[in-house]
């Protein structure tokens, strides 16, 4: 996509430009609307998901550590659909009552 001279990246969102080379040569994939080959790793890892080609698990572990990294919101939400989802913990809990002894206090009239 671009933006004048700029083109933004499908995966992050940044602006970027490409050199005036890679205008004139067709780039299969990293001319073509992302901003590194890493961005572009990831597109094509999440696209083998929607493609129905990989797991969700499968996709996630390719994916590796996405920590810091920031997506545009559809990448973001793809990312978030294919999260294992944590289990939440959940403990037993043992509470003892101590019964009272009921005394009948009511007189007798």
């Amino acid at each position: 996509m671009a933006r004048g001279d700029k083109y933004v990246c499908r995966t992050c969102g940044q602006e970027y430009k490409y050199c005036e080379q890679c205008l004139v040569r067709p780039i299969p994939h990293l001319g073509n609307g992302f901003c590194s080959e890493s961005c572009s790793d990831i597109f094509a890892t999440l696209s083998k998901h929607g493609c129905h080609l990989a797991t969700a698990e499968e996709t996630y572990k390719a994916l590796g550590n996405l920590e810091g990294k920031t997506f545009t919101p559809a990448i973001q939400a793809h990312i978030d659909s294919i999260k294992p989802v944590k289990e939440p913990v959940v403990e037993e809990v043992t509470t003892f009552i101590k019964k009272k002894k009921w005394q009948d206090n009511v007189t007798q009239e």
